[in-house]
């Protein structure tokens, strides 16, 4: 996460991260290299049937070459896999947003400066009963 703050995550995030990892109760995905992370992302499944991803990253000198489409591909496999849910929810910044919509994802609100000074909160949505969750856009 640090390679990712501030650009990408604010820097109260961090801590809000090693809890969720402290405390996590739902599937997490890691990608790594000769050992090291370059990637995590991981899901929720709720009641009313939204799998919500969760703490998705890729270490940033890894961004652009692929790493992400990867983690997001097999997220959602496995959330489809897993079955319950009819849509996927995330919530990201401006600056992953296009990533998310080559996936499908769409924009249903936004709040300028939501996690931090220029680090706006994007809301997105994919509806996985209808879509074509898995073709890059």
């Amino acid at each position: 996460m640090a390679s990712n703050t501030p650009e990408f995550f604010a820097r109260y995030e961090v801590s809000e991260f090693e809890e969720f990892l402290d405390n996590l109760r739902d599937p997490y995905v890691v990608v790594e290299d000769q050992g090291a992370v370059v990637a995590c992302g991981g899901w929720c499944l709720r009641p009313d049937g939204t799998a919500a991803l969760c703490w998705g990253m890729v270490r940033r000198a890894d961004h652009r070459g692929g790493i992400g489409t990867l983690l997001t591909r097999e997220r959602l496999r496995l959330i489809r896999e897993q079955g319950g849910a009819s849509r996927v929810v995330l919530v990201t910044s401006q600056h992953s947003q296009l990533f998310f919509e080559r996936f499908g994802f769409v924009a249903i609100a936004s709040v300028g400066d939501g996690f931090a000074p220029g680090l706006d909160s994007v809301e997105m949505r994919l509806d996985i009963a209808t879509g074509d969750a898995h073709r890059d856009r």
